[in-house]
């Protein structure tokens, strides 16, 4: 965190994958720039963890935001739509 506080993303991002995997150092570094409001380099970081895993709710889910927030209504849809699925999926009955 104090990697992050200090502008060094890049490294703070390797601390957090040393530490945990790629996919939630992403999520915790893109938290972590959403909350100083840098919402475009919030997005970069949510964008990569998207390659790593498409089935992530809270990542869609912060996606969907942070795109409406930046004005990317087209982008914020589909987010939202990959959100809609993720939920169907998750309470749809087993055969």
């Amino acid at each position: 965190m104090a990697q992050c506080g200090a502008g060094k993303f890049g490294d703070c991002y390797k601390s957090f994958a040393h530490a945990a995997d790629e996919f939630q150092a992403r999520l915790k570094v893109a938290a972590y720039l959403e909350r100083q409001d840098f919402p475009r380099e919030a997005i970069k970081q949510l964008e990569k963890a998207r390659k790593l895993r498409t089935d992530s709710l809270e990542l869609w889910s912060r996606l969907a935001v942070l795109y409406e927030s930046e004005g990317r209504s087209a982008d914020a849809s589909e987010a939202r739509a990959s959100v809609f699925a993720l939920r169907t999926v998750a309470v749809a009955p087993k055969e």
